[in-house]
């Protein structure tokens, strides 16, 4: 589960993030695995586009949820270099996602008088080896 609540294992520090937002199943029927929007009231995207219930995830694939970007691996990484590594592919390759992101953030900030909301950087989805 991912949200605002404290007692989530992935807590996600974001204001237009739910405090229960997004889940993440994997069905052993056909091995996949599916982002679930938890009735959110801003929404979960994947790759731009809104989830309705649920989307299959595939390797590659970038979760929107409030001002937070989730790449999706199933990459196990030996460290937290081979996880930074793969997270500046990520951004290099969904740069035009996170400019529009700090855009539609400027605007708000615009709207809000000043209020700091802050975009959130991408954060590794997968496996990691201990």
């Amino acid at each position: 589960m991912f949200g605002r609540d404290n007692k989530l294992l992935a807590q996600i520090n974001d204001p237009c993030v739910s405090r229960e937002h997004m889940e993440v199943r994997k069905e052993s029927s056909d091995n996949c695995y599916y982002a679930v929007d938890m009735d959110s009231h801003n929404g979960v995207f994947v790759n731009g586009e809104r989830v309705v219930k649920f989307k299959v995830l595939h390797e590659g694939d970038v979760i929107q949820i409030g001002h937070t970007l989730m790449a999706v691996t199933l990459d196990e990484f030996d460290d937290d270099l081979q996880a930074r590594r793969y997270l500046r592919n990520c951004e290099k390759k969904f740069q035009n996602e996170i400019d529009h992101m700090r855009q539609a953030e400027a605007d708000r900030r615009e709207e809000v008088s000043g209020a700091t909301l802050g975009l959130r950087s991408l954060l590794p989805f997968g496996k990691r080896r201990k």
